[in-house]
Parts: structure tokens; sequence; C-alpha cells
């Protein structure tokens, strides 16, 4: 049996040097810069080509009813607006606007658009709408809100009324700069791991260190690579 046999298992163990990690990746550094850029180009064709401006329209709603004094005309407001905001998104809201505005989209398609913003026990809530041309958001919200204010209305009611104005729509920050932030770092980690994990799967014996840990033995000397090759090819040329 030989002496480098009886090394205990963990001394025969590879160990990650985070030294020699290193070095590998600063090796390939032009393949992990070329797969950020593959993956950064990529991203922006993806995102030029599938994704389509998009443009918001808000509007603040408030709830009032004569100068507000008196603690139930709060009180009535307040649930005047929790009602509105949930009415607003309701299907017969929506289908009465797509109707209105001879939309050639669905209830599902329409509600994925709207967004309302509603702070419990609040005279005051926030709706927006988002789609790909800006006057048609602003029509569409401005719709929403008469549809609902009509559905809302009686007898008690009539005596409040709602204040707010659509703004006109603006056009929404745009994905790029996040899927090129993802791609970039996809494309680092991705091509990175794939180098760790080369280096961790390969057992080859490689250096006089790499023999020493492994078998516990030193070496006598190392010849270069690159020299025996160019002696070799001496000999053979002189036949």
């Amino acid at each position: 049996m030989s002496e480098y046999q009886n090394i205990p298992q963990e001394e025969n163990e590879k160990s990650i040097d985070l030294r020699e990690l290193l070095t590998v990746l600063v090796s390939r550094a032009v393949w992990i810069a070329l797969a950020v850029a593959v993956c950064l180009t990529a991203a922006f064709c993806y995102t030029k080509i599938t994704v389509k401006p998009q443009y918001r329209s808000n509007i603040t709603l408030r709830f009032v009813r004569g100068t507000m004094n008196v603690a139930s005309d709060v009180a009535m407001a307040t649930y005047m607006a929790e009602d509105f905001a949930q009415m607003a998104v309701e299907r017969p809201v929506l289908e009465q606007v797509i109707e209105n505005l001879s939309l050639e989209t669905s209830y599902s398609a329409l509600l994925s658009k709207v967004k309302v913003d509603y702070t419990k026990e609040s005279r005051i809530l926030r709706i927006s709408v988002t789609d790909a041309y800006p006057k048609r958001a602003q029509a569409i919200l401005d719709e929403i809100c008469n549809v609902t204010k009509g559905l809302m209305i009686d007898d008690e009611a009539t005596s409040y009324r709602v204040e707010g104005v659509s703004m006109p729509a603006e056009r929404v920050a745009s994905p790029m700069v996040r899927n090129l932030l993802v791609a970039a770092l996809i494309g680092f980690v991705g091509s990175a791991g794939v180098f760790i994990l080369i280096y961790v799967l390969d057992d080859k014996l490689k250096t006089p260190d790499h023999i020493q840990r492994a078998l516990g033995i030193s070496t006598l000397g190392t010849i270069p690579y690159q020299r025996l090759r160019e002696e070799i090819k001496e000999e053979n040329a002189n036949g």
C-alpha cells in the first residue's frame, strides 16, 4: 500500500481556493463579457419589439357636501368614496364603458388597465387608466367616472358632489432599463457559474501544490509543457 493512500479522507478531498477561483474568472473575463453582451442585446431587441409605449391618465376624486362641518356628512362622504372605489371596477360599469366608447376589448382586458387606490375611511380616492393611446386612456377614465356616478345617484346622495378632473395621460416609464439590468445579471451569473462549475468538477492535478495536497508527496521538479513541446519538435526536425 502506498503511503499517500493512508492520508485522511478529508485531506484528499478537493478544497476550493478562492484565489484560484478568482484567477479562473479573470482569465475567462472575455467570455463572461461576451455572454453579458449577448444577453443585453437579446433583452434590448425583445423589449423594443414586444413592449409598446404605455400612457397613464389619473384622477383624484373628493366627495363633499356643503362645508362638511357635520360629522355625519363626513361619514356619509367616506362611505360614498368607498362604494365608488368598489363600483368603478365592477363588471356592469366596465361593460357599460366598453359599450359607450365602442371599445374592441373585453371586461378582463379593460380591468387590467384600471387601478383604484383608496385608503379606508377616507373621502379621497385615486383612479388611473393605462393604455397604448393617451387620448383613449383619458376618455376611458372619464367614462368610468361618469358611469359610476350615474349608478350611485339616490335620494340621499344627490346633495353630495364629486370633485376631480382627469389629467392628460403621460407616458409610463419603459421597462427597458429594468430588463437590461436583469439581462446583464443573468449573463454574468450564468457564465461565471458555468466556469466555476467546470473548475469545481475538474479533478486533474495541474500544479505541484495540487499534487502535494491530493497525494501527500512532494514533486522533485517540473518541466514546462511549452518547452517540452518545443524540444520534441526540435528532435523530430533533426531526425
